[in-house]
């Protein structure tokens, strides 16, 4: 129980990494909110740990933390119904309620899908004049090349949020 709980705690580790590098990803590409500060915004006293705060960082933080948080929440669906989905199969995700949660969790990823491509599209557009992979420098940034590269680093994202889950999972409902 001991290795599960280091193991746990170095995945949150990672996942905040995770999160660090989503933000980060969004906060150079997206202008949202850039020069509006927090402490006009709110009133708030001027404090040095948020003077420098902005709307920008708010909105990315919340981009990244449901990039993140998302993989985790569907695996912990999954490990908590595993059971019901082997023995109904698909019919477990049309019946009742579950319908509207997969179509909810489905149209959010489909979000946080479309919201990688384009800030990694656009990051890589804006610092180069050609393209990530080398050997299509002559043809400049591709859109399946980019297409790709997003769909890979949300694979890798659920993968980890996936495993997330799962060690989770083992720990707080296998162990009991």
């Amino acid at each position: 129980m001991n290795n599960t709980k280091f193991q746990l705690a170095g995945l949150y580790g990672a996942e905040g990494f995770n999160w660090m590098l989503h933000t980060s990803n969004y906060s150079l590409s997206n202008p949202i909110g850039k020069g509006i500060f927090i402490v006009d915004v709110f009133g708030l006293p001027v404090h040095p740990a948020i003077e420098n705060l902005t709307v920008g960082h708010l909105v990315n933080g919340f981009l990244g933390l449901a990039a993140v948080c998302l993989p985790i929440m569907i695996g912990k669906l999954f490990f908590e119904n595993q059971h019901a989905i082997m023995e109904e199969g698909t019919d477990f995700f049309t019946k009742g309620f579950n319908k509207y949660i997969t179509s909810l969790i489905g149209t959010i990823y489909g979000f946080v899908l479309i919201t990688e491509f384009a800030s990694l599209y656009l990051r890589i557009l804006a610092e180069t004049n050609s393209g990530p992979i080398p050997d299509m420098n002559s043809e400049g940034t591709g859109f399946i090349a980019m297409l790709i590269m997003s769909i890979a680093l949300l694979l890798c994202n659920l993968g980890l949020g996936l495993y997330v889950a799962y060690v989770r999972h083992q720990l707080f409902y296998e162990e009991v």
